[in-house]
């Protein structure tokens, strides 16, 4: 399942995810461009809707 989830945060944001862990239904992620910096779930909804991704489909990464 977590291969999954990385492989279809890959194909939103383009990017390498390194780890994914839930706290708290909030979900945060890695990756290699940023330099290791973390997203809340808020940002990721935001950076979703820039690509005009519903929530909908977000909701489906927290697991």
């Amino acid at each position: 399942m977590c291969k999954r989830v990385s492989y279809f945060l890959n194909q939103i944001f383009k990017t390498t995810i390194l780890r994914i862990v839930t706290k708290n239904t909030i979900l945060y992620y890695m990756h290699l461009t940023s330099n290791d910096f973390i997203f809340s779930k808020f940002r990721g909804i935001e950076l979703i809707k820039k690509r005009y991704i519903s929530k909908k489909s977000f909701k489906f990464i927290l697991f």
